[in-house]
């Protein structure tokens, strides 16, 4: 039997340089490893969904093929937005019973900018608001709404902000954020529902409460967080004090000076850390390493400490005794003409790193564009990077292709946007993908090229034809029978969104229905768009779309096309 844990805070850090999951996992084996089961008894929050699969490895790793129970492994939510469907698994369910539910991100989006849209007078162009810009809007607002539950905040002083010093502007501008404070409350509490963010503060203070009055069996470990969320913050301090709690958290420097920590504000690394000590009431230097020694810990030598310094005591630079040139062997410096070069150096570096048997390499980086260079450049060479910020939907391979279909609809089958739809992997029409490339290659070839044909107004299935029908040569019947079936294919979406007013839900049913048939392969290789991550996301994506419907007036050929990539914009792929 292991040792009761002594009551108090219970507060540990991993230091920089190690390996925080495998660490971890050590950790807990020296602790509550007796044997193979007892690990089961041992609850383990950690931030996200990525932590929980390399927590898992590490343990399977230090098993060393061994049979045994891992601990039960949770998400906390408190780094990613898509956590918060997730961290509700980690509360009793009896806790929510009459806690109303939290609307749906896609409903919300679309219910804001009906809201936008009827209280934005004058903030658009003489053209109106449409719904792209309307859904732009409605998403800036949720990130609002977000940040002021996340923290415990209201909007009840909304328009206390603004006086008769404030420009006209400004004022305004607060009086269209009335949709938030008066518009949104009201139109939640007919949908019965609650924002997710405050859904998740009710239930982290009933948590606390029931393990104040009761603590739960087993020790309850949360690694990993650093408690950015008010909610989450208070949550690490309960399990502090549990009977048999801990927290570890990552990386804080116990051995920063006392001067240097009371400098330290939003703009350091370990400030975050630094407010949730102060939050759950534990000093710094109560805080002990995770496995006993710092033997393991990345040497902390002047040029770091001088680096890290915060900006506040930065003026001792200058009295600063010099640091050893070793210090900085590891360190090099590239200059780079173009973001290209730059995103190419990066790829070569990364590459060489990956060539030596059992190296790892990542990139950090707040530019996304960047990353997007690098990922792309080391594509290039065959070698797939997880990008933990994740692909937006729109972005990806099913995602784009599901854009392109109302975009060739809308474009009236123009040879541009026909041809990119046509050339997308994932179009298939039943056919064999070398099928599709052939055939395809000659109709642009015998039928497209040449100047943009004048829009007629009428079907644009005809237009296409006549133009096919002018071919001479061989493959003229082919090129009739595959554009007739892609047609055929391309009809029920064609047709709804020919209509001057149609219903979103039959626009997004027949838009399903398109995609699937388009991207169906041949027997030999049945295909769908479904498949793989951006598959599923897409599958989400439409099926809360089809749900939310009802949240939209009715729309028509023109605007279903940027509907659908304003909705797709703030779908991330992990």
């Amino acid at each position: 039997m292991t040792a009761p844990q002594p009551r108090g805070p219970r507060v540990f850090t991993i230091p920089p340089g190690v390996d925080f999951a495998a660490d971890l996992a050590r950790g807990i084996i020296r602790r509550h490893g007796d044997d193979g089961l007892s690990l089961g008894r041992v609850r383990l929050l950690l931030p996200n969904r990525r932590s929980i699969d390399a927590v898992s490895a590490a343990f399977l790793g230090l098993q060393q093929g061994a049979a045994a129970v891992l601990p039960r492994m949770q998400p906390v939510g408190d780094t990613e937005e898509d956590e918060l469907a997730l961290f509700e698994g980690l509360i009793d369910g009896r806790l929510q019973q009459d806690i109303a539910p939290s609307i749906a991100d896609t409903r919300r989006l679309l219910l804001l900018a009906r809201l936008v849209r009827e209280g934005a007078s004058g903030l658009a162009d003489e053209g109106g608001m449409n719904d792209a810009m309307a859904i732009g809007l409605a998403r800036e607002l949720c990130r609002l709404i977000d940040q002021v539950h996340a923290h415990g905040l209201d909007f009840s002083r909304l328009a206390d902000l603004a006086d008769r010093d404030h420009s006209a502007h400004w004022r305004r501008v607060l009086e269209f954020l009335r949709i938030v404070s008066e518009g949104w409350p009201a139109v939640l509490a007919a949908d019965g529902a609650i924002e997710a963010a405050e859904r998740r503060n009710r239930l982290v203070d009933r948590q606390i409460a029931q393990w104040q009055a009761q603590p739960p069996p087993g020790p309850v470990i949360a690694a990993g967080s650093t408690g950015s969320v008010p909610a989450t913050a208070r949550l690490l301090g309960a399990i502090a004090r549990l009977p048999e709690g801990s927290v570890v958290l990552p990386g804080l420097d116990c051995a920063m000076p006392d001067d240097d920590w009371r400098a330290v504000d939003e703009t350091h690394p370990q400030f975050t850390m630094k407010l949730l000590l102060k939050s759950i009431s534990v000093n710094r230097h109560e805080v002990r390493p995770w496995n006993g020694d710092n033997s393991r810990a990345i040497r902390h030598d002047l040029l770091v400490r001088e680096v890290m310094r915060p900006a506040g005591t930065a003026s001792q630079w200058v009295v600063a005794a010099p640091f050893d040139s070793g210090d900085a062997a590891h360190i090099t410096r590239i200059d780079a003409a173009t973001p290209n070069q730059e995103a190419q150096a990066i790829a070569l570096i990364m590459r060489h790193a990956l060539e030596k048997p059992h190296r790892t390499a990542a990139l950090v980086t707040p530019d996304r564009n960047l990353a997007r260079h690098v990922a792309a450049s080391l594509h290039r060479w065959g070698l797939e990077i997880d990008d933990s910020a994740g692909t937006p939907l729109a972005r990806t391979p099913v995602g784009r292709f599901l854009r392109l279909i109302p975009g060739a609809i809308g474009e009236q089958l123009a040879p541009y946007p026909l041809l990119a739809l046509l050339k997308h992997p994932l179009c298939r029409c039943g056919k064999s993908a070398a099928t599709v490339r052939r055939l395809v290659r000659r109709l642009e070839i015998d039928a497209l090229r040449g100047p943009r044909p004048a829009a007629t107004g009428g079907e644009p299935g005809a237009a296409l034809r006549h133009r096919i029908m002018a071919v001479s040569g061989d493959h003229k019947d082919q090129l009739i029978v595959f554009i007739d079936d892609f047609l055929d294919r391309l009809a029920p979406l064609m047709k709804v969104m020919t209509h001057p007013h149609a219903a979103l839900h039959d626009l997004v049913d027949a838009h399903i229905r398109v995609a699937e048939s388009l991207g169906a392969g041949d027997g030999d290789s049945p295909a769908t768009p479904w498949q793989a991550d951006d598959g599923e996301a897409a599958a989400g994506f439409f099926a809360d779309l089809l749900a939310a419907a009802d949240c939209v007036p009715r729309t028509g050929c023109a605007s279903y096309g940027p509907l659908i990539d304003s909705l797709m914009a703030g779908q991330i792929v992990r």
